[in-house]
């Protein structure tokens, strides 16, 4: 029983340090790291709400589904493929993908 436990307290141990080590949470002033979209995956990725493909737009950052007139956030080099995250290009109002019109 003695040893159950043990190893029980040692595993909650490397539990938490595991956490400590690997999950730090940086702050702005630590992350100053930028990130590039990559243009290559443009081949693999298509509009969740249309199925179309998309073009990057550099100097917004931002995925467009010219189909819908949708576009989607770049963060951090990373396309937020999200549609409540999304805006419509003529309105720039982020769109309800609920509303039947």
């Amino acid at each position: 029983m003695k040893d159950d436990n043990k190893k029980r307290s040692f595993m909650n141990t490397a539990v938490r340090n595991h956490d400590k080590q690997f999950y730090k949470i940086k702050s702005d002033e630590e992350n100053k790291e930028t990130y590039t979209f990559d243009e290559k995956v443009l081949e693999f990725l298509v509009c969740p709400l249309s199925k179309k493909p998309l073009r990057f737009d550099k100097e917004n950052n931002e995925l467009i589904c010219d189909e819908i007139g949708v576009a989607y956030p770049i963060v951090n080099g990373i396309p937020n493929l999200v549609p409540q995250d999304a805006r419509t290009i003529k309105s720039n109002q982020p769109i309800n993908i609920n509303d039947p019109s």
